[in-house]
């Protein structure tokens, strides 16, 4: 492991070989390099607001020819849900969350799907968004913001039609201003990080 282009501090042995697969899965169409200096900040965005800590492992940057794009494998850590978890620690996974830096700025926006539970909750003191020239969207996903007419104006029917392209099931995607955020809370998967990138390299590229 000491030969690896990343540090495997707190990977297991199943986290080094499916981050390696999705490496080299992603070197055969896409320009990526593991990178050792990207570090977002993931603590501003909701999608981490229940987590107890974060810690971005490793990262490889990928290039097309607009612009640079990320897939991050991150250590979450979350509080344990089974009584007396005062006296547990927390549980620890590393998780996949790709991010791309987007030219327009968005505002604050969630996607996620439609759940019964979004009817009646607020998640960020949003307006929740619908589409009325897109009611497939609007079924299939919950969209909040805290500036709806900004949100309309940059969710253009093509950006709406790459999320709707995406096969992975249960994404969530946050927005501030211009940083793009996608992921599924889940241990990272090859197939699903893959996924990830096809999205953001298509929505690097015209959003």
């Amino acid at each position: 492991m000491n030969t690896l282009p990343f540090s495997t501090h707190e990977l297991t042995e199943a986290d080094v070989e499916s981050i390696l697969g999705v490496y080299n899965k992603l070197k055969v169409s896409f320009s990526a390099e593991f990178d050792f200096y990207f570090d977002p900040n993931f603590k501003e965005f909701w999608l981490f607001s229940h987590c107890e800590s974060y810690h971005i492992g490793p990262v490889i940057r990928l290039q097309n020819n607009a612009t640079n794009f990320y897939l991050t494998f991150t250590q979450v850590a979350y509080k344990a849900s089974y009584a007396n978890k005062s006296a547990c620690p927390p549980i620890k996974e590393y998780q996949t969350w790709g991010v791309a830096l987007l030219k327009n700025n968005f505002g604050h926006i969630l996607i996620k799907a439609e759940t019964l539970l979004d009817k009646i909750h607020d998640l960020i003191n949003p307006v929740e968004l619908d589409f009325e020239d897109d009611k497939e969207f609007s079924k299939k996903f919950y969209v909040a913001t805290n500036d709806k007419l900004k949100a309309s104006l940059q969710m253009s029917q093509s950006f709406r039609n790459l999320i709707k392209n995406i096969q992975s099931k249960n994404f969530v995607i946050e927005i501030i201003n211009n940083t793009l955020i996608i992921g599924n809370k889940k241990v990272v998967e090859i197939e699903t990080s893959l996924d990830f990138v096809e999205f953001l390299d298509k929505v690097s590229r015209s959003f």
